[in-house]
């Protein structure tokens, strides 16, 4: 596997993945599962294997049941891949994903939906969690940003702390690592 990041978008194109053969043969190509929401943060991820040389990459509405060979779209071995190059993307793009957490922070001060008198832990909490999901602060208009911020504040000073990192892991999916940095930012 050989993961790119671009300075730049390519042939106005979202970031793909590429499955390429043991012939060094592009197989089939589709775009990655991060949506750039105006973070530039433009990708390509090259997985080569001997799996892609008798592969089937037949549309998925083709499959009308689960493959009972390995060597489709449909097959477990396959979801796996693309599970764990989901997860791949996510860790690279994470320290990408800072600049644009401290910019939301800034803006959220400007625009005065942090509340006057803010703990740092509200700012930990809100960039903790848009480094993990931005998309949760998308199309959000004022008064939703203003409530999650407030329902944020609540939660932690409330003796329910432990309730967010449930809430957070059933709607994303975490890595070990950031469910372990959620239980230490809440604990």
């Amino acid at each position: 596997m050989r993961y790119v990041r671009w300075n730049q978008r390519l042939n106005n194109e979202p970031s793909r993945y590429y499955y390429i053969n043991s012939e060094h043969k592009e197989r089939w190509k589709e775009p990655t599962v991060i949506k750039n929401k105006g973070e530039q943060f433009y990708h390509s991820i090259f997985v080569k294997s001997l799996y892609f040389d008798a592969f089937s990459f037949q549309a998925a509405a083709e499959e009308k049941q689960e493959a009972l060979i390995v060597g489709t779209r449909s097959d477990s071995q396959f979801r796996f891949l693309r599970k764990k190059l989901a997860t791949i993307l996510r860790i690279k793009r994470r320290p990408f994903l800072k600049v644009f957490a401290e910019k939301l922070i800034s803006e959220y001060e400007e625009k005065n939906i942090l509340p006057a008198v803010c703990h740092e832990s509200l700012r930990k909490t809100l960039t903790t969690i848009y480094e993990m999901q931005p998309r949760i602060f998308t199309s959000l208009n004022l008064e939703q940003k203003k409530i999650m911020v407030g329902l944020l504040q609540i939660l932690l000073e409330s003796n329910n702390k432990n309730v967010l990192p449930a809430l957070l892991s059933s709607a994303i999916d975490l890595t070990p690592d950031e469910q372990s940095e959620l239980e230490k930012l809440f604990y």
